[in-house]
């Protein structure tokens, strides 16, 4: 949407406020644009209130959204510190589309992170690997910031293996903005 180009290539974060307040105002049930609004409010304003009422808005009309509940769970944990809340979030994301990779993704670095589980996010990385091959070079990286290069090195050969053309562009793409 238009409002993320503004934020993120043009750095106008007044106009960008503007576009999402006005593409709301035509589609309110339109739930990838007021997360994204929420995430702009947090990210770029600094606007946890903001953010938050989107998230919860997004949520109350789209209860299995998994973008939405996966976004409100890393605003809990990073915001508001509400880690069992947050687990909770990803978990209903999971649950309600349980092939929403980007939510496996997620929930294995808070796993990490919050829990210190290695175990069960090597298992939740890899099924969010398995459901969209794009985020594999994403662990590669992580791999590697932990020093663990052989693993990394598998991580990004898979990458180079994979046996259909497309697919091979979007994990070099994925890579190329990360």
């Amino acid at each position: 949407n238009y409002g993320i180009l503004l934020e993120t290539q043009l750095k106008d974060f007044t106009r960008a406020k503007e576009q999402y307040e006005l593409a709301l105002q035509y589609e309110p049930l339109n739930i990838d644009a007021r997360v994204n609004f929420g995430i702009f409010s947090q990210e770029a304003l600094g606007d946890y209130r903001v953010a938050e009422e989107q998230y919860k808005l997004a949520i109350d009309q789209a209860p299995g959204n998994a973008f939405a509940l996966t976004t409100y769970g890393q605003f809990l944990t990073s915001v508001r510190g509400d880690h069992g809340a947050a687990e909770s979030m990803y978990l209903q994301a999971i649950e309600m589309n349980p092939t929403h990779g980007l939510s496996h993704h997620k929930y294995a670095l808070f796993l990490r992170k919050h829990k210190k589980d290695y175990i069960a996010m090597g298992e939740m990385a890899r099924k969010a690997v398995q459901l969209d091959p794009s985020l594999a070079p994403r662990w590669s990286d992580e791999h590697a910031r932990l020093q663990r290069w052989e693993t990394a090195a598998t991580s990004w050969q898979s990458c180079f293996d994979s046996s259909d053309a497309a697919q091979f562009l979007i994990c070099l793409a994925a890579k190329a903005v990360m």
